[in-house]
């Protein structure tokens, strides 16, 4: 079971160039909405949204803005992952009183939980605020990236575009959110030749430190 998760992982890569003619069923598209819709966060606030973006000509906008990188519009699907720019008492209590409705217990008895969280963002400036809600959204990243491997899914992760400009033609501006990452998935194309690239990763030695 172990060694079987490692050898898709040894498959993936990042995609550069995807087979526009293959397109992911909407079983596989519905299984990554509920991977990524699963992916832990600091409290469990989720203070992301994911924005799948299937408008064509959103996309060749996007792709303008990614420095023409064809996989914005070539491969089947692409998933935008935008994380909170503010955290406020009225969103947290959003979330505690769906925890109180999931979890079947008295509001009450989260009064703890809250004050806890209500701690720890106030002592946080604005700007440190944006960054904690946006290291939260590379674990949706994460997770999107660990469900397309295990299923034989190719994805190409990207931050190399305007994140201003993706997040205003998806309207993430408006809803308070700003675009981090961006998320390519489908089917690699057979003459992309990153894929023929053996995979660079450092030494176990050099990247763990077991501290007994």
């Amino acid at each position: 079971m172990y060694s079987n998760y490692l050898t898709k992982l040894n498959w993936r890569y990042a995609v550069q160039k995807f087979d526009p003619s293959k397109k992911l069923s909407s079983e596989q598209i519905e299984f990554l909405k509920q991977a990524t819709r699963l992916s832990p966060s600091s409290f469990g606030l989720q203070p992301w949204k994911i924005y799948l973006v299937n408008n064509s000509e959103a996309r060749t906008q996007i792709r303008a803005a990614a420095w023409d990188q064809s996989k914005v519009t070539d491969a089947s699907h692409l998933f935008a992952i935008a994380s909170r720019l503010t955290m406020t008492e009225d969103y947290i209590d959003e979330y505690l009183a769906e925890t109180a409705r999931i979890q079947n217990i008295p509001i009450e008895n989260l009064a703890g939980f809250r004050q806890m969280i209500i701690g720890s963002i106030t002592g946080k400036t604005p700007t440190e605020l944006s960054d904690w809600n946006a290291r939260q959204s590379y674990l949706a990243l994460g997770f999107l990236l660990s469900a397309c491997a295990e299923n034989d899914i190719d994805a190409g992760p990207m931050e190399g575009f305007d994140s201003d400009a993706v997040s205003k033609i998806i309207g993430a501006d408006i809803d308070g959110y700003k675009v981090r990452t961006l998320c390519a998935v489908g089917f690699r194309a057979d003459d992309d030749s990153a894929a023929a690239r053996p995979k660079v990763r450092f030494s176990m030695e050099k990247i763990l430190k077991e501290i007994n």
